[in-house]
């Protein structure tokens, strides 16, 4: 089953990637928020423009969350996914793999709101609350840093999740 020691390492590898991702996505949608107010989708329309770091950022994670190189979640599912098939599940693989298609529609709505949906010069009439928290930008950037750094060279965080099952 999955739950070999390689399925082991997979899912937690895949669960401390989706952290990362999960957390500093919702980290942008807070920000973008508490100063713009946008709650609803309709209100993300151009917001990528009027906020350019925190919409690419919210892309970034986004496309991590999809399992998307160069990203921590593209390396997490790829682990997933093998363990799977190795544990001779490859219709759940099979499963997976569609979900995560499912997934990038749903994820890329909000990016296309972010640039694709109104106006590129102002927010869809939102008001502006203040500017962003040096906290929230920073958060944000090392959480985003971590989920390509994870991406591109996942050796440290694989045996630091293989160190903390033993």
């Amino acid at each position: 089953s999955v739950g070999v020691d390689s399925g082991l390492d997979a899912l937690m590898f895949y669960l401390a990637t989706y952290y990362l991702a999960t957390l500093g996505a919702f980290g942008c949608v807070m920000a973008i928020a508490n100063r713009f107010g946008a709650e609803d989708l309709d209100d993300y329309q151009g917001l990528g423009w009027s906020t350019p770091f925190l919409g690419a950022m919210l892309v970034l994670f986004l496309v991590s969350l999809t399992g998307l190189p160069p990203t921590a979640g593209f390396v997490g599912k790829l682990m997933l996914f093998q363990a799977t098939i190795d544990a001779g599940l490859s219709w759940l693989a099979v499963v997976g793999a569609l979900n995560a298609v499912v997934s990038l529609f749903y994820y890329f709505k909000i990016a296309r709101a972010l640039y694709l949906r109104g106006d590129t010069e102002f927010v869809a009439g939102l008001p502006s609350r203040g500017v962003f928290p040096f906290l929230a930008h920073a958060s944000v950037l090392a959480l985003g840093v971590a989920t390509v750094w994870y991406g591109l060279g996942f050796d440290g965080l694989a045996e630091w999740v293989q160190d903390s099952l033993l």
